[in-house]
């Protein structure tokens, strides 16, 4: 379908054409620039070349009603949080899309083609009355890998997501040919682009093809990433990149774990306690620098040997020995920590704040409640705060029926908040985590004491661990708040988008809306209903 923009589009991004820094913001660019002297193209070809062009790529499906890996640059939602879509797709017509399909076709660059081809394969349903042939997807598929495997774009971070929304549409469309063919480019595309000070470079094969669920390795594969990870690993530490020996350690033993290698992860994981302590023994000397200006403000200068850094890096290493079930030293590396508390507490210096209100407003402000009887007054005061039973009602009949249980979120008197939720002294024998339930709440719903169980409503989803007690009055349960956010990856929901949290985190389960006399800290968290891991319908 040609016309001046589109020969000029194609003329500027021929097969050859490679060294793309933004890629498809590059073409967007060049289009807004040469649409502006195009005198000859109409209006509707420049549009359907100019919206092609605007959307942005790896987007979370739940960014829109329609969903698919295109969305515009920012995440629209209505008043009550739910995702709306976007202006952009409601501007796409079946035309559009016949265009797109007629220029995916004629171009020859693979950027060009895979976001024309792209478009159509993932916006087929706004075009009913045309079956959209399994051929798009495939020419889409093959565009990307033609991207990775000709290094069309300088920056390597940028192809990575292709690699992997492609993979994925391979695997979902069942093509065992082009999955194949993805997971050679994966693989080649590291060994070509990664470099071991640039974490973003390597560890991506093993990301996308190793850690992930539903991918198909060959054994030869498998072993050519987790090689290359066992070399790079050697490196990084002979360099001293504690960084780099941490991600690619967990990546190794992850790995080893597959295989029941325990004893292999177990040493791994702790090459990278030796990199730590020789990072903390090589700054040892250093040291936080306080100095006083004229002003007499004081100004500290952290250096890396500082207690900040010392006893961060320190708990970073223990939360990692405890993701790989390391436990031995945990007194010896705690008491390390205490031994530096002080000298960072005294490095910490008061900050004092102030609100500065003027006579005349403050006078203004408070006229009103300086006039009437004492009753009038305190009716004054709390009239904003009386509760509109008829608002609060209905407010709460809606969820009731669908989240029978009234949820409370007390604290626990072993942590403050979420302050030492990670101290491993307040843990296990100490203290777990439970959601508390009665038992004639849990005998309704097949709960027994122990259970893993899905606490749930229209916000969110969370498991843990059920403990029955006759403490709990009927219809409520109880979820300590302060848990720390531990999400499942692999389990990923609409309304849990980075996966669902299997700590138990309350957060997750109390929504952002409130009645309007709502004022303070809520006891009563709202309403949710419980489920035994398993029983999921």
């Amino acid at each position: 379908m040609n016309n001046s923009l589109s020969i000029k589009i194609d003329q500027q991004y021929t097969k050859d054409t490679k060294g793309f820094t933004f890629g498809e913001r590059d073409v967007h660019k060049f289009i807004v620039e040469t649409c502006q002297n195009d005198k000859e193209t109409s209006d509707e070809f420049k549009f359907a070349e100019w919206l092609a062009f605007r959307f942005a790529e790896n987007h979370n499906p739940n960014d829109l009603l329609k969903e698919t890996y295109y969305c515009c640059s920012l995440k629209n939602v209505d008043k009550d949080g739910n995702p709306i879509e976007d202006e952009l797709v409601l501007q796409i017509t079946p035309e559009m899309i016949d265009y797109w399909e007629v220029r995916g076709g004629e171009c020859e660059n693979p950027l060009l083609k895979a976001r024309y081809l792209g478009l159509v394969w993932h916006f087929k349903e706004l075009r009913p009355a045309k079956k959209t042939s399994i051929t798009i997807a495939q020419g889409f598929l093959d565009a990307l890998i033609e991207i990775a495997n000709g290094d069309y774009y300088i920056i390597a971070r940028k192809v990575y997501p292709k690699l992997e929304h492609g993979l994925k549409l391979a695997i979902r469309i069942g093509d065992t040919a082009r999955r194949g063919a993805f997971v050679s480019a994966i693989i080649e595309f590291e060994k070509r682009h990664a470099e071991d000070d640039k974490g973003g470079t390597w560890g991506k094969a093993f990301d996308l093809l190793c850690d992930k669920k539903g991918t198909i390795l060959l054994p030869e594969e498998e072993q050519s990433i987790i090689s290359d990870l066992v070399s790079r690993l050697t490196r990084l530490e002979q360099s001293g990149h504690t960084e780099g020996v941490k991600g690619c350690a967990k990546r190794i033993a992850k790995n080893y774990l597959k295989y029941n290698r325990q004893q292999d992860a177990r040493d791994v994981i702790l090459r990278v306690g030796a990199e730590v302590c020789k990072e903390l023994e090589k700054d040892r000397k250093a040291y936080v620098e306080c100095t006083i200006g004229e002003d007499g403000v004081k100004t500290l200068h952290l250096g890396k040997g500082s207690a900040f850094n010392y006893i961060h890096t320190l708990e970073d290493l223990l939360d990692l020995y405890h993701e790989f079930n390391i436990r031995d030293f945990d007194d010896e590396i705690m008491i390390q920590i205490r031994e530096r508390e002080p000298e960072k507490l005294k490095f910490m210096m008061p900050i004092s704040s102030g609100v500065k209100i003027s006579r005349e407003k403050l006078e203004k402000d408070i006229a009103p409640f300086l006039t009437g009887t004492t009753e009038d007054i305190l009716i004054k005061l709390i009239w904003g705060f009386i509760p509109n039973r008829a608002q609060a009602e209905s407010l709460m009949n809606k969820s009731a029926k669908d989240y029978p249980l009234s949820m409370i979120t007390p604290v626990s008197t072993y942590r403050q908040h979420s302050s030492n939720d990670h101290n491993p002294w307040l843990k296990e024998d100490c203290y777990i985590h439970t959601l508390r339930m009665s038992p004639a709440d849990a005998a309704d719903r097949g709960i027994k004491n122990g259970d893993r169980v899905r606490a749930y409503n229209q916000f969110g989803e969370v498991e843990v661990e059920a403990y029955v007690t006759s403490k709990m009055l009927p219809g409520t349960v109880s979820l300590h708040h302060g848990e720390w956010y531990k999400p499942d990856t692999s389990r990923k929901t609409k309304k849990m988008q980075y996966g669902i949290d299997t700590a138990g985190n309350c957060n997750f389960l109390i929504g952002d809306t409130h009645l309007p006399h709502a004022v303070g800290a809520l006891l009563t968290a709202g309403l949710i209903e419980v489920e035994k891991v398993g029983d999921e319908q």
